[in-house]
């Protein structure tokens, strides 16, 4: 009796092993995906920053500029939030 227990509590602690490996490579995944969208959000508002610069714009460019940077924002936003509910309804929470 006490082996069967035994043997389902280890047979237990593999699988919340496995799960966490899963979880584990999964989140790593995200990650780097976040990072990379992050360095090409960051290098599309500093070449607009440059833009600005070099030819400031009239006063209706700039807010096509802030414009542009709210719905890169909002972009990124929406991703992750669906990024969240994805990972949610994956883990089963």
């Amino acid at each position: 009796m006490a082996a069967d227990l035994l043997t389902s509590e280890v047979a237990n602690a593999r699988q919340r092993i496995h799960r966490t490996e899963l979880a584990l490579e999964r989140t790593e995944e995200i990650l780097a995906e976040n990072l990379a969208l992050c360095s090409r959000i960051r290098t599309a508002v500093e070449a607009a920053d440059r833009l600005v610069k070099i030819n400031p714009p009239a006063l209706k460019d700039v807010a096509r500029v802030e414009l542009g940077r709210r719905f890169i924002r909002r972009d990124l936003q929406a991703t992750r939030r669906h990024r969240s509910r994805s990972s949610t309804a994956a883990t089963g929470r």
